[in-house]
């Protein structure tokens, strides 16, 4: 994991190029073209830092590395805030914020508890941002579930994606997806009775 950004050439001192640059934690240094190169250097050391304390601290997610529960902290907030990361345009880079409370792994855990296995971090509203009542651990269908390009379908009051609906009815996804693309109302598609060939 690199985190510099290379700002600008600075000087040559020994036959070697020097270089201006910034760790994504804000750190500025000059740094030699050849250590930038062989990767000698990833950061100023906070990466490191990082590292360590998330395994050395007490509240046993770090045990044997970095926890499950500690990666997905620490991928919701580099989504949020570092725009290099490959998924920021999807998140900070549409406005999407982690609350102040969740600024710390401890704040993260004592609202959300353990990761538990199998699931994942999920945003109910996805407009909205990562705080306590618009988070939960969910199993990856569930998330796929609330997709923003899902098609979401109405019937005696109850909303559900189309999927939902699906497992619901017992009906062929194909048949209810054509049946959309026909223009069909939701409760013509849900209701009709599909003709036994």
């Amino acid at each position: 994991m690199n985190r510099w950004t290379v700002l600008s050439r600075t000087a040559e001192r020994g036959g070697e190029a020097k270089w201006h640059c910034r760790c994504d934690c804000g750190t500025e240094r000059v740094i030699g073209g050849a250590r930038l190169r062989k990767g000698l250097t990833k950061s100023c050391g906070c990466y490191k830092s990082e590292v360590t304390t998330a395994r050395s601290t007490k509240h046993g997610h770090a045990t044997n590395g970095i926890s499950p529960t500690y990666h997905s902290w620490a991928g919701m907030t580099a989504r949020c805030t570092n725009p290099k990361h490959k998924d920021f345009h999807r998140y900070g880079g549409r406005g999407i914020q982690v609350c102040e409370a969740w600024q710390t792994f401890a704040g993260f855990v004592a609202d959300m508890g353990e990761k538990p296995k199998g699931m994942t971090l999920e945003r109910l509203d996805y407009n909205d941002h990562y705080r306590p009542g618009n988070c939960r651990w969910a199993t990856h269908k569930e998330q796929a579930r609330n997709k923003s390009n899902n098609r979401l379908m109405e019937l005696n009051g109850q909303t559900k994606t189309l999927a939902e609906w699906v497992d619901v009815t017992g009906m062929n996804r194909g048949t209810l997806s054509d049946r959309i693309l026909n223009g069909w109302t939701d409760k013509e598609a849900l209701t009709t009775p599909v003709r036994q060939v």
